[in-house]
Order: structure tokens, then C-alpha cells, then sequence
């Protein structure tokens, strides 16, 4: 901004200086937070694939809790490769599937 008076000529400078430790933190808060999501998600994939596994009752609480919330993520999955059963014991290829696509996307 320049002001000019009758007698004198003012300038005003200004210098803007970049926070350059502030965004490395911001960017590595980011990548914190996404592989704290992606984490989480192959923890609950896993979950689900041991629960299918050992063919745990799914009537109960927490398989029910694991089966309904982990759905949610594998639905782009479902049915896009055969899970072998074998006396109540399902090899669930699906959520193999979404576990490898879901590590490399994160």
C-alpha cells in the first residue's frame, strides 16, 4: 500500500513468510489419520476372516457387531469370488480381496 502526503512519500512493505514446519505437520497429521483409518479397516476385515473361519455363531453379539460393520466396507467386494464352505467353516475370499485392495489404496 502506497500513501502519499504533500510534503513526503510513504511506502508500505510487507513480507509474508511461509510456515513451512506447519504444513510438514499438517501433511503428516493427514497420513496419521488415513492410515489410523486403513488400520482399523484391515483390523476388522481380519476380525471377520478369523470369525468366518473358526465359524463363530453369528447370532452372537460381537460376531453380529463384526459381521454388520465390516459389511459395510466389503460390499463392493461381495460376490466377486467363490468362499469355500466346509462344515460351517467359510474361507471368505472376498474380504482377502477388499483387505489387499483397501492396504494398497491406503
Amino acid at each position: 500500500m502506497i500513501r502519499a502526503n504533500h510534503d513526503q512519500d510513504y511506502e508500505h512493505h510487507e513480507r509474508i513468510i511461509e510456515n513451512v514446519g506447519a504444513k510438514r505437520r499438517l501433511n503428516v497429521l493427514r497420513i496419521n489419520y488415513i492410515w489410523l483409518i486403513i488400520g482399523t479397516l484391515e483390523v476388522l476385515f481380519g476380525l471377520r476372516f478369523l470369525l468366518k473361519l473358526i465359524a463363530a455363531n453369528p447370532v452372537a453379539p460381537f460376531a453380529r457387531l463384526v459381521y454388520n460393520f465390516s459389511y459395510l466396507f466389503l460390499r463392493p467386494f461381495d460376490g466377486l469370488a467363490a468362499s469355500p464352505l466346509v462344515d460351517g467353516i467359510i474361507l471368505e475370499v472376498p474380504t482377502l480381496i477388499a483387505m489387499f485392495v483397501y492396504a494398497l489404496i491406503g
